[in-house]
């Protein structure tokens, strides 16, 4: 009991702690995530045939560059509230050389296929910030939890002469995570964060992970620009009336820009 009284007592005073003078703030931030997807999708989860590989079976291995946009409210000593939405869309064409299954359509071999996948996460965070450690003349350290939730909406989609199949899947999540920067000097900063969790309701089953890296430079005030490293796992079992299944990895390359007021 002692321990949990002294853990609620750190958390509630670590905004105190962290406070200091400045005024509410608020960020824009643009990502253009170079991304490539690995994984796989079902419909239809006891028909033989049916999980099929995003990679060798559907082709959709090409980077693609996908939207990721960012709201930062930080309020003064209290922590920052954060709303971001990203979308991953890829598609491919080619001439199968097995049959497959989905949605319990079956498209033959030698049949040309056209596939796509479309994968949208809206996220609502805060940030609460705990620590602020001097480093010296190497500057600072500053750590934070996170709590949140995501939403996921997800739609694969084949098509084949004499044969159209398409999944859908959405899912909602609580996720817990943290994140610490190291601002280097006034101008030049690094951040990792970490975010996820693992949620199963009946027949349901949802997990979700998300680790990124960043190096950002401030050259005015109201401006940011820097690059970055972003991997989301992601894992949806959803029964509706048709059992789908997302088996998804994530990952590549972003650049970013941002915009402070």
């Amino acid at each position: 009991m002692t321990s949990i009284l002294s853990m609620i007592a750190i958390l509630t005073a670590a905004p105190v702690l962290c406070q200091n003078d400045e005024e509410w703030r608020f960020d824009v931030r643009g990502r253009g995530w170079y991304a490539q997807t690995g994984g796989s999708i079902q419909a239809d989860g006891a028909t033989p045939g049916s999980r099929l590989n995003l990679r060798s079976t559907l082709e959709l291995d090409d980077r693609e560059l996908s939207p990721d946009v960012e709201f930062v409210a930080h309020s003064p000593g209290f922590g920052s509230f954060i709303g971001e939405w990203w979308r991953f869309a890829s598609s491919a064409d080619e001439t199968l050389t097995t049959d497959i299954t989905f949605r319990g359509r079956t498209f033959v071999t030698g049949a040309p296929l056209h596939s796509s996948i479309r994968v949208d996460v809206g996220a609502a965070t805060y940030e609460l910030p705990i620590a602020h450690l001097s480093l010296g003349g190497a500057g600072r350290l500053e750590l934070a939890v996170q709590g949140g939730a995501r939403a996921f909406w997800a739609e694969g989609a084949l098509r084949s002469p004499g044969e159209d199949a398409t999944a859908r899947g959405f899912a909602i999540t609580p996720v817990l995570g943290g994140h610490v920067a190291w601002l280097v000097r006034p101008w030049l900063r690094v951040d990792a964060d970490a975010s996820g969790m693992k949620l199963s309701l009946s027949s349901d089953r949802f997990s979700y992970l998300e680790t990124k890296g960043e190096v950002t430079a401030r050259p005015f005030k109201w401006l940011s620009a820097g690059i970055g490293y972003k991997y989301v796992l992601l894992d949806a079992h959803i029964t509706r009336s048709v059992t789908t299944t997302y088996d998804l990895d994530l990952a590549g390359p972003y650049l970013t820009v941002g915009i402070e007021f």
